[in-house]
Formats: C-alpha cells, sequence, structure tokens
C-alpha cells in the first residue's frame, strides 16, 4: 500500500493533461506488475526513467499549446500584459543590477589564492609595534595564534618618472611578502625577495600590468630599467599580473623597511595589515584571538568608539567598504517595489481571470480538470514573468553600470552568468508569486449548470483583491516614508552654508616632488609664475592655490596649536594657501585681511584662521593680532584675517579649526590652482592645462576637473539613495493607485444593478460617488496605520545602515501617507465615475 502511494505521488509529476490521460492505465499497469512479483529494484527504475524521458517532453507540449492560447488572449487585451512586464521588467531589471554589484562587492570569489583565509586587520598597527622594523613584523606574525603570515603596506599617490613622461600614480610600499601572501604570481619577472627588506638593498620595484601596458609599451626589456618615485631611483624587478591593483588601485610596488625619508610622502600616511589565518581555523576563533592580544598590547583602544575597535574584517567585506550596507537597503528596497508590482500584477491577472470565467468555466464542463486549468493560467504567469525578466536585463546593465561607478572598483558593471542566472531564477519566481493566486482561484470556479446558464458565480476573489491594494499601500508607505526621511536629511545638508562656492571654479592639481622644479627658489619661481599665466587667461576672474583642496579627498592631518602664552589650542588642520585664494572660492572675510604677495619669507610671519578657531580667542575681533605657532619651538604668527569656516568634507561635515598660512612663508611640494572663472569651463580649463604645461611640461598636471564635479562626487552616494529611495517609493504608489483604481473600478462593474437600483430611488450620482469613496478609504487607511508602524521601525535600521541618515519619524509618516491618501482619494473618484452615466431604466430592464 505505500508503494502505491509512493507511486501515485510520483504520478503527480505528469503535467495534467497527460496525468488525466493515463492516470488510470498507468495506475493499473503498475498495480499488474507488481501482482506479478517483478522486482521492486527493476521497477522503480524503469518508473523513474519513464519519469525522467516523459516528463520534460510532455511538460514542453502542453506549454506551447497553453502559451498559443495565452498569447491569442493578451492580444485581445493588451493594455494589461504590456503594464505587467513593464512594472515586473524595471523590477527584476533593478533587482538583478544592484544584485550585481553586491554579487562582486561581496560573494565572488576575489582573484587570489583561498581569498576567504585573507583577512584585514581593522586597528592602527603602530600600536602593537608593527611597523618598527621587517624583523619586529616578522616576530609577531612567527608568535601570534590566528595568523599564518601576514604583510604590512602603506599607499601614497606620488609623481614616477622613468617612462616618455611623468606620471601620477599610487605607490604602495609594502613588506616583501605581499604577493606570496595572496598568491599572485608576477606576469613577468619576479617579485620581491627577503633581502630586499634590509636597508641599501630595497631598491626593488613591482610595476603593475596596465602601468606596464601604457607607459613602457609592453616592452619585456623593462625589467632591470629605472623608475624614479619622488626622485629617488628604483630598479624595475617584475610585472604584476593584469588586473593585480590591490591596494587602492595602486600601480607600483616597492619594498619597506619603514625608512619614511627614502621616498618623500606628500600626504598623511595609515600603515595597514593584511593577513592569512591560520590553516582550519575560523574566522570567529581568529577574531576572538586578535581581540583578546589587541587588548593586551593596546587597551586603551579597547575603550574607544566601536568604529575604532580591533576587529578581523575578511578582505572581500574590507573591499566593500562603507557601500555594502546601504547597498543592501537599496536592495531590499528594491525587492519592497517588485513585491509591490507582484501584487499588482496579481490584481490585473485576477480580474483577467474573472472576465474570462465564463470560458474557464466551459472548458471546465467540457472535462478540463482544475489541474489543467491551473497549470495553464500558472504557465502563462511565468512566461509573462520570463519575458519580462529578458526586457529586465537591459534595464540590469544600466544600473550595474550606475552603481558600479559609485562602489569599490572591484565592483563589476557587466552583465555575466550569476546575473543571467539570478535574473532568470527572479522571473520564475515572480511568475510563481503572482500566478499562484488566479490560478488557484480557477480551481475554485463553479461548473454547475446554474452557473453556466447565469454566466456568473459568486467569486471569492474580493478580499483577495483588498488584501493585495492594502499590502500595496503599506509597502508604499515604507518606501515614501524612506525616502522622505533622507530626502529631509539630503536637503538640509545642501542648505547648509559651506563657507565656498562650487560654481564656475575650476580646479588643477601640481606636484613638483622628483621634478627639477623640487628646490626651494625654483619651486616659488615656477608657483608664481603659473600664478601669473592662469591669470592672464580670458575668463579668469581670480586665482589662487592652496595644498589642500575642500573636498577633494586630499589626506590631511590636524596638528597641535600654541598661543603666544604658551597655551593649547585645539587641534587644528594646517593649510597653505597663496593670495586671491579665498577670493576664487568666495570665502567671505570676516575680519582683517587675507594674504598679499608680499607676505613673503622675508617679511613678518602671518597667519589666517577661521572662525571656529576664533571662537577659541573670543571671536574674530579679538583673534586679530594674537600670536601663535604650530609646537613649542615653533616661530609665531600673528593673525591678520578670520575667514569664514568652510565644510572641508563637503555638506553634512563638521567645521574643523583651521590655520592659513602663505605660501611664501611655507614649504609644499604640491598645490592645487583654484580659478573663479566667467562662461564655460571646458575652454577655461584646457587652456589653464595648456598654461601649466608651458611653465614646465615635466611638472605632471592632474586632478583637472570643476569644483562642482568635487561636490557631485562627494553627494554621489547620498544622492543615489535618497534618488533611488524617492524614485522607488513614487513608483510603487503609482502601482498601488493603479491597483486601488482597478479593485475599486471593478467592484464598480460589479454593482451595476445595485447602483442602478439606488438610482431610481432617489439615489445621486455625488451621493453614489461619496458611498464608494467611503466604502474604498477604510483599506487605505487600514493600510496606512500599518505602513506607518512598519517604516518607523524599519526607519531605526535604516539610519544604522546608511551614512548620516536619520530615524524614519511620524512626521515623515504623516506627509507619505497624506499625499498617497488624497491620490488614492482622487484615484477611486475617478474608478467611480462610471455611476454617473449609468441609466436606471437600461440597467434593471433585464430584472
Amino acid at each position: 500500500m505505500n508503494s502505491e502511494r509512493l507511486y501515485r505521488a510520483l504520478l503527480k509529476l505528469y503535467p495534467a493533461r497527460f496525468r488525466e490521460e493515463f492516470e488510470r492505465e498507468l495506475l493499473r499497469s503498475f498495480r499488474e506488475e507488481r501482482a506479478e512479483g517483478a522486482p521492486a529494484a527493476r521497477l522503480w527504475l524503469r518508473t523513474l526513467w519513464d519519469l525522467a524521458a516523459t516528463v520534460p517532453a510532455r511538460l514542453m507540449e502542453e506549454a506551447a499549446q497553453d502559451l498559443r492560447h495565452s498569447a491569442r488572449v493578451h492580444a485581445r487585451r493588451p493594455f494589461v500584459a504590456l503594464f505587467a512586464m513593464a512594472a515586473l521588467a524595471l523590477g527584476i531589471g533593478v533587482a538583478t543590477g544592484l544584485f550585481g554589484v553586491l554579487d562582486a562587492m561581496l560573494w565572488r570569489k576575489l582573484p587570489y589564492a583561498e581569498p576567504e583565509r585573507l583577512v584585514f586587520l581593522h586597528m592602527l598597527p603602530g600600536s602593537m609595534r608593527l611597523t618598527e622594523s621587517p624583523a619586529a613584523l616578522r616576530g609577531w606574525t612567527g608568535q601570534n595564534a590566528y595568523l599564518k603570515d601576514a604583510a604590512v603596506f602603506a599607499s601614497d599617490e606620488l609623481n614616477v618618472a622613468g617612462g616618455p613622461r611623468t606620471v601620477r600614480v599610487r605607490v604602495c610600499e609594502t613588506s616583501a611578502n605581499l604577493f606570496a601572501l595572496m598568491g599572485t604570481p608576477m606576469a613577468w619577472g619576479r617579485g620581491f625577495l627577503a633581502e630586499e627588506e634590509t636597508r641599501g638593498r630595497n631598491d626593488a620595484a613591482v610595476i603593475s600590468h596596465a602601468m606596464w601596458d601604457q607607459e613602457f609599451g609592453g616592452d619585456p626589456r623593462v625589467l632591470g630599467r629605472t623608475i624614479r618615485i619622488s626622485g629617488t631611483p628604483f630598479r624595475v624587478v617584475g610585472v604584476a599580473p593584469a588586473g593585480f591593483d590591490y591596494p587602492m588601485g595602486a600601480q607600483v610596488w616597492t619594498p619597506t623597511v619603514f625608512e619614511f625619508e627614502r621616498i618623500p610622502k606628500e600626504g598623511v600616511i595609515f600603515w595597514e595589515v593584511l593577513g592569512r589565518l591560520k590553516d582550519g581555523l575560523p574566522l570567529a576563533e581568529a577574531q576572538a584571538l586578535y581581540v583578546a592580544e589587541a587588548g593586551r598590547l593596546a587597551p586603551k583602544r579597547m575603550l574607544e568608539d566601536e568604529a575604532n575597535r580591533p576587529a578581523l574584517r575578511t578582505l572581500q567585506v574590507q573591499l566593500a567598504g562603507p557601500a555594502r550596507r546601504p547597498s543592501l537597503v537599496l536592495f531590499g528596497a528594491v525587492l519592497c517595489v517588485l513585491l509591490i508590482a507582484c501584487g499588482n500584477v496579481a490584481n490585473l491577472l485576477l480580474t483577467r481571470v474573472l472576465d474570462r470565467r465564463r470560458e474557464l468555466q466551459i472548458r471546465a464542463a467540457l472535462g478540463a480538470s482544475r489541474a489543467r486549468l491551473f497549470q495553464q493560467l500558472l504557465f502563462e504567469s511565468v512566461a509573462l514573468a520570463l519575458v519580462a525578466g529578458a526586457a529586465g536585463i537591459l534595464v540590469a546593465r544600466g544600473v550595474a553600470r550606475i552603481a558600479a561607478s559609485l562602489q569599490p572598483g572591484q565592483a563589476e558593471a557587466g552583465i555575466d552568468w550569476r546575473m543571467l542566472a539570478f535574473a532568470v531564477g527572479l522571473s520564475l519566481l515572480t511568475g510563481l508569486v503572482f500566478g499562484v493566486l488566479p490560478a488557484w482561484h480557477v480551481s475554485r470556479l463553479q461548473t454547475s449548470n446554474e452557473a453556466l446558464r447565469a454566466g456568473t458565480a459568486r467569486v471569492p476573489a474580493a478580499r483577495i483583491r483588498v488584501a493585495l491594494t492594502a499590502l500595496q499601500v503599506t509597502l508604499t508607505i515604507v518606501l515614501l516614508a524612506g525616502g522622505v526621511s533622507l530626502g529631509r536629511t539630503f536637503l538640509a545638508m545642501m542648505r547648509v552654508d559651506a563657507g565656498y562656492r562650487t560654481a564656475g571654479v575650476a580646479t588643477l592639481r601640481v606636484s613638483l616632488a622628483g621634478t627639477s622644479r623640487e628646490d626651494g627658489a625654483r619651486r616659488t619661481a615656477y608657483y608664481r609664475e603659473a600664478l601669473e599665466r592662469l591669470r592672464s587667461l580670458p575668463g579668469v576672474e581670480a586665482a589662487g592655490a592652496v595644498n589642500l583642496l575642500p573636498l577633494s579627498l586630499q589626506p590631511i592631518g590636524l596638528g597641535q596649536w600654541f598661543l603666544d602664552d604658551g597655551r593649547k589650542l585645539d587641534a587644528a588642520m594646517g593649510v597653505v594657501a597663496t593670495e586671491h585664494y579665498f577670493e576664487a572660492l568666495s570665502t567671505p572675510v570676516v575680519a582683517g585681511r587675507e594674504f598679499r604677495e608680499t607676505d613673503t619669507a622675508a617679511a613678518e610671519l602671518v597667519a589666517v584662521v577661521n572662525e571656529t578657531l576664533a571662537r577659541k580667542l573670543r571671536g574674530p575681533q579679538a583673534a586679530l593680532g594674537r600670536w601663535i605657532h604650530a609646537s613649542s619651538k615653533g616661530k609665531p604668527r600673528r593673525i591678520i584675517g578670520v575667514v569664514k569656516p568652510a565644510l572641508h568634507f563637503g555638506p553634512g561635515s563638521e567645521p574643523l579649526p583651521q590655520v592659513f598660512t602663505p605660501l611664501g612663508q611655507a614649504d609644499t611640494a604640491n598645490l592645487t590652482f583654484v580659478l573663479k572663472t566667467r562662461g564655460k569651463l571646458e575652454p577655461v580649463m584646457a587652456a589653464a592645462r595648456a598654461a601649466l604645461a608651458s611653465v614646465d611640461p615635466q611638472v605632471p598636471v592632474f586632478a583637472v576637473q570643476s569644483m562642482d564635479s568635487y561636490l557631485a562626487e562627494r553627494m554621489a552616494k547620498p544622492r543615489l539613495y535618497t534618488g533611488t529611495l524617492v524614485f522607488f517609493g513614487c513608483f510603487a504608489g503609482f502601482l498601488a493607485i493603479l491597483g486601488l483604481y482597478a479593485t475599486v473600478s471593478y467592484s464598480v462593474s460589479q454593482r451595476t444593478q445595485e447602483m442602478g437600483v439606488r438610482l431610481a430611488l432617489g439615489g445621486t450620482p455625488g451621493r453614489l460617488r461619496g458611498l464608494i469613496l467611503r466604502q474604498s478609504m477604510p483599506v487605505v487607511l487600514a493600510a496606512l496605520v500599518a505602513g506607518t508602524a512598519a517604516a518607523l521601525a524599519l526607519g531605526r535600521v535604516l539610519a544604522a545602515l546608511v551614512y548620516q541618515a536619520k530615524e524614519v519619524t511620524w512626521q515623515d509618516c504623516a506627509a507619505a501617507g497624506l499625499g498617497l491618501v488624497v491620490i488614492a482619494g482622487l484615484a477611486i473618484l475617478m474608478a467611480a465615475r462610471r455611476v454617473s452615466g449609468l441609466n436606471p431604466a437600461q440597467v434593471l430592464r433585464p430584472e
């Protein structure tokens, strides 16, 4: 008996039509073979073989028949099918595109040996005394209980000469075992040797495959060639494999002995540690061992804020960086929109099924089983979703490119088999999700003679349609409230006065490190001549220069400053600037004056501070004339001016105390020229680049762009998150309102006789529309309450995952809900407008 039950269950795998025709015959044959004593193993093997051979062919045959019928049905009313495909294509495409970015960031295997064993040590290694010498690093690596090997590295953007031109690239100074640790073989030449971690022998360099190809034309004779990094000579010993640019897009690698003066650095250097876990050691256990060791060696670090506490992170998570969590938020929002789209499509297809119920009842009366009708409608839904998924691939490609441009460099935008598999799987899943309800409803249709004669049936679908509409409205409130919250935060950030203007401002960076202009007198001459030529260009109203440009993400350092009486001021950012710099950025001078050309090394030492620092000195006027110096032995400078504080890191950041010193009294190898222009920026930037090249063609000019582009880069992710959630919320609202309109419109069509009776008894069209509005709005209001509760709860998650986002407030929910209620009311009234055209006599004549 048990074997027969199992055989009956296996027969359910056959398509409905085949099962209707042959189930009894197959079951009888099975019983006869069992009665004849056929071996059980042979019987079941043959059964499974028949299933494998018959089911796919029969399924494809019935699917083709069902799809031809579906195409004829949809051709009669194409709007429903086109709208369903458009909604699903957008949802599936956006979800697939974001999946591609998340896959590249979090799940795709990195091109290193056993990348899951590579971990990033999140803590300044200087506190563990790892950067004293290579021997100290090797000793610590051999003693700890969780790492098999470890490498220390630091990187900076520097000038590299040796090819046909001097280029500005990222140079990584690393312990000799970095390439071996990551399992990266050289494409040409070799990596570093252990003895090259010795002073006097650490002149080896490895260049990237891209640099080898672009700057040296892929010449194999590059090995042994001398290149100069900030003027320091190195010999090329190897070429890294194509695509390898760790860390942070590095193009040149050199072995380190922590001899910082060998290669002059231009920014603040942070040493970082990459390790490989011991074989068989789980990450969680290694994390516990690392934290315990860090607590012993650097206990003060354990008391700091959570973001700076010691932690082991997989290299995959570290590369994803802060974009990982917000991307998950966007992915969740996309899935919400896709769920709303599925609900809307299910509503539309359920309406289509109700319109086709007489056809389906006739087919059922002629012998079609409920399983056969269920299968047909499910095939129709899946086919619709697959077509939408195919269209969604085009959307996915654009979304992946946009999202990948705002994510770490390893997030590729290309469509690969993983994204295609995700799109197909998601299409099948959505087809099943929105296709089950209409198909299930078909299985409950009446097939009695009374139902056929009446041409109608009592349909239990009203509650399903109302529930789907309520779910759509609820999810829409969540998305809209989140979008309103992010939008409010974004607008508040943009309204803050940053202390400078970006419109019409062009910037160009130069670095004299390692060039013939590096010495003091030649450096000053270069800067002066460059400024003179820039100021003479047509369209330039003012030109200045600074070593730390706002918004540019140049590494900065905060130094301690002292008053003339020895008291300490707050740590301040030291900035070197020229005359007319504040004018070029339209930064107001609050008190005193800005720099002049006479502020040279031979003149009195002076400084300009911002208001943030001046407040520590009892205000701008009180700060004028005070003397400050950078260290206990530093020469004092007199404060000659106070300027408005600039938000160095852009909107949403806090103003830092800043001390500006004139270029003539400071020493810096790199500057950013700032041009205040009129008219179009592109011709001015091209002319400015040419002017700087004419001063000295060997000095690299880079980062040529507008201040508006700097601001756009800094605000790209907040704008992306805000715009995406707002767009998704509006699109979800459109879908929800459309679903509500369809539900009310269909309900009115089903209540035509009732409305005719009400009109005949003295009712007016206006009162009937009001009645429909009162009966429909409770669903919207109930969904509004549920959506508000969900938005307030999920708003905390949004604030935790998205940088600078605020928690969703009831005001955000009220704003989103009010707009949705107003539009929903209009949609209901529009759906009820057909009541005005009803003629009671015509409606009641059949009665």
